[in-house]
């Protein structure tokens, strides 16, 4: 029987060595796993568990061939050891060139992530920043809009009591001077407004009660309001919603307002004896409101920004455009507001479709 050749001290050192590496790299792909259990897709993750694998393959690979070539060699089968040993190099050399290549990967993944993280600390301090600038000016809103609103209500009240004539008879000049100090008191009153709905809804203190509501009948509510303007422009207001249709959970208040503005809005861009007509189709757990026109239509470089403050399309084209600007962008806020989305679509001198979602009240 054939005696085992002596144990050297660097065959001893090589297997311990060998064991080692098969230890540490077992720990580092448990390290790994633990530091980034929740990104199981990064790419460090990625990058250490190719590299721990490399290291044991390269481990057991190097371990399995020393032991090898000592059994093989003490029984006498140095030509068998011959022809194995090219493979044993070979996989150890496939293997310290997978070490190398991912971890030079690693070192530039880390650096990017690093990078990243950087970048994504300071764009947080930058929207932190916006987020405080944007309350400063909801709130410096909020406040002018109250002071105006004193003074305002005062030149309403005596314009109406000096066109009532109870302080004495006035000319027919006067009259229409203070008709048309009437009219901007309006305008003004209606500015303020949009901009006191406005700031409440940046700064998230409007408060929604959403409960299930039948369309038709908030449709017909708001139709009630704007009706006076639609025939004054003898234009035609239709509904025409399905039967059957569920009902929506939104806010009453909120959704009569988005009503009011997209009617008011179509009124103002539909030349005179055009048509105005909401429709809704149900779709799942979503209902989809359509206010479509017959009006002028919106310009299709103008598609992006007509939901933006203070934007305004020239209804005739090169005069002043109408209104504050602000309605669309009411609309915008208080749809997003119940969590739906807004679009339109429109053909210059065919008209507009506002279109935006609601959630069905069904479960």
């Amino acid at each position: 029987m054939a005696k085992l050749l002596p144990l050297t001290p660097i065959w001893i050192i090589n297997l311990v060595g060998c064991l080692v590496l098969v230890v540490l790299s077992v720990l580092t792909k448990l390290r790994a796993s633990c530091l980034y259990q929740r990104e199981r897709e990064n790419a460090l993750w990625l990058y250490i568990n190719w590299i721990s694998l490399a290291l044991i393959i390269f481990s057991l690979s190097r371990a399995a061939g020393s032991i090898a070539e000592r059994l093989l060699i003490t029984a006498g089968q140095v030509e068998v050891w011959e022809f194995l040993k090219p493979f044993s190099s070979g996989i150890n050399s496939i293997s310290f060139l997978i070490i190398a290549i991912f971890t030079l990967g690693y070192k530039n993944a880390e650096e990017t992530y690093q990078r990243l993280e950087a970048r994504n600390a300071e764009l947080e301090q930058a929207y932190g920043r916006i987020r405080e600038q944007a309350k400063v000016k909801s709130d410096f809103v909020s406040a002018v809009s109250h002071e105006l609103r004193t003074p305002l209500t005062s030149i309403k009240g005596y314009t109406s009591i000096l066109l009532t004539e109870k302080l004495g008879k006035i000319s027919s000049v006067q009259r229409e001077r203070l008709s048309k100090i009437d009219k901007h008191s309006d305008r003004l009153t209606a500015l303020i407004n949009d901009l006191l709905d406005l700031s409440r809804i940046e700064s998230g203190r409007v408060r929604m009660e959403m409960k299930p509501l039948e369309l038709e009948r908030v449709v017909r509510s708001a139709i009630s309001t704007v009706e006076t303007q639609a025939e004054e422009r003898e234009i035609e207001l239709k509904v025409a919603l399905p039967s059957g249709l569920s009902l929506v959970m939104a806010d009453k208040k909120s959704l009569e307002q988005i009503f009011i503005n997209l009617l008011s809005n179509a009124i103002k861009y539909t030349r005179k004896g055009g048509e105005v007509t909401v429709r809704a189709v149900e779709n799942q757990n979503v209902i989809q409101v359509d206010v479509s026109d017959t009006g002028i239509g919106v310009p299709e470089d103008c598609l992006g920004k007509v939901f933006d403050e203070f934007f305004r399309v020239d209804a005739h084209g090169g005069g002043q455009p109408r209104g504050t600007g602000l309605g669309l962008a009411l609309v915008k806020r208080m749809v997003e507001a119940h969590r739906g989305k807004v679009w339109v679509e429109s053909q210059m001198g065919k008209g507009s479709t506002f279109s935006f979602t609601l959630p069905s009240a069904k479960k």
